[in-house]
């Protein structure tokens, strides 16, 4: 079957599909036929009529005859009775000998499968089982094939059988070559690929549908530029917002921080400080305030090849500095980096500084933070433990959700949960995974992050 070239139906593809494998059965019910007719008019095979006629040509010779065996057709079953009806002799099976001579005396003409003849011999009565079919006249095909008729009866199933296959398949490859269309439209907009160029149908049905999809993908595109324009408008709005309030809060912290440089009475330095410290803390809201803006685009992850080694080497470097203010020792910890990884160098440093600032904030004054690199199956795994009070069973449930904060004590008002949910992000942008626990060593919390 080529493909259609006019739009049709499914009902008419079925339609097709049943007429075809009806001139298909016809097809191979002639084709048997046809060897039945040339079986017919050649000596391979024997009629169905062929041993009860050799009996009645070879009645009298096995009449007068002492070995009756010489007369009895190939194929046929004999036993010699006396007059008392007790079995002499012959090849009727053991379990016929009985039954055979009482029906034949009856003037039965059968016996199970078998056709019975009676020939009167000297002394005692030829009882002979023969059967009405075709049959073989190659004693080997007698043997091992049975009668022509079931031969064509079997050829005619094995071609009708062909015959639906083959059908079938030629059907099946039409109708998957059609769905596939359906399937790799699906696909693409599950996959929001909504630029791409609509495939077509010769199925009426398929057809239908994929100008359906048509115009889903025209809707969903449409609604997701909208909505990916007025997200735009929101961060460049939530940006300017913050740039802007960036201005006077220097402008507020510098005056402040030169006013504590001059003559101040002790409740003149109390008000001083207090404005630093709310121009401090509202700085850390505006930049907090622009990751969390960040942070709710989807995470493009550009890879490069980089080398781990510089890369660690780098965020230690950046790590050593954070923990000087509470004088928080640290300890190294890289073995057996991998040579060579496709990595994101900025959003890697900055999912790893992330966690590594959250475990600064944790850690107590004088404590300890460990950060190790190692390989972990083909990925590049960092794990970052410090000696804080460690995770609540409801923090590592939830510390992955956005501006969550959990217990007061824990977190700073600086944070907003934003560490972590960002720190989750970048890992799995990279496809791989982020784990949360308390160490063992150190007794505080554990993250480990593989990318």
């Amino acid at each position: 079957m080529e493909r259609l070239k006019k739009k049709t139906t499914i009902t008419n593809i079925f339609t097709r599909y049943v007429v075809f494998l009806g001139f298909g059965i016809l097809a191979a019910a002639g084709v048997v036929i046809l060897i039945l007719q040339a079986l017919a008019y050649s000596t391979s095979v024997l009629p169905a009529n062929y041993y009860e006629r050799q009996i009645e040509a070879y009645r009298d010779q096995i009449a007068e005859s002492t070995d009756v065996s010489a007369f009895i057709p190939r194929g046929c079953l004999y036993g010699i009775y006396d007059e008392d009806g007790i079995f002499r002799k012959g090849s009727i099976e053991e379990d016929l000998k009985d039954e055979a001579y009482d029906n034949a005396v009856k003037g039965a003409n059968t016996i199970r499968d078998y056709f019975i003849k009676t020939v009167p011999v000297t002394g005692g009565t030829c009882v002979i089982l023969y059967k009405i079919a075709m049959s073989f006249t190659n004693p080997v095909l007698q043997k091992y094939l049975p009668n022509p008729l079931v031969c064509l009866a079997i050829i005619f199933i094995l071609l009708t059988l062909g015959i639906i296959i083959w059908l079938s398949r030629r059907f099946g490859k039409l109708l998957s070559r059609e769905i596939a269309v359906l399937e790799r439209t699906t696909e693409q907009i599950r996959m929001e690929e909504l630029n791409f160029e609509m495939e077509s149908s010769d199925i009426k049905e398929i057809s239908n549908v994929l100008d359906s999809f048509a115009k889903l993908r025209k809707n969903l595109k449409d609604s997701l530029e909208q909505q990916w324009k007025l997200e735009e408008s929101r961060r460049d709005q939530v940006a300017a917002l913050s740039h802007d309030l960036k201005t006077p809060l220097t402008v507020l912290r510098g005056n402040a921080e030169l006013l504590s440089e001059t003559y101040l009475d002790e409740e003149q330095q109390m008000y001083s400080g207090n404005i630093l410290h709310s121009a401090a803390e509202m700085q850390g809201y505006i930049r907090m305030l622009l990751d969390i803006n960040s942070a709710r685009r989807e995470f493009e992850i550009f890879r490069k090849e980089t080398n781990p080694q510089v890369l660690m080497e780098e965020v230690v470097s950046q790590a050593k500095i954070l923990v000087l203010e509470k004088s928080i020792g640290i300890e190294v910890d890289l073995r057996n980096l991998p040579e060579q990884m496709a990595l994101d160098e900025s959003a890697f440093c900055r999912a790893v500084m992330n966690a590594f600032d959250n475990a600064v904030e944790y850690t107590p004054d004088g404590g300890k933070i460990k950060i190790s690199g190692f390989e972990e199956d083909n990925h590049l795994a960092v794990c970052i433990e410090d000696s804080g009070r460690g995770f609540t069973e409801e923090e590592i449930k939830r510390a992955f959700e956005q501006f969550y904060q959990g217990d007061k004590s824990r977190n700073s008002k600086l944070h907003y949960g934003m560490g972590l949910f960002i720190a989750k992000s970048v890992t799995e942008a990279h496809g791989g995974r982020i784990e949360l626990g308390n160490s063992r060593g150190l007794g505080g919390a554990r993250v480990l992050m593989v990318f």
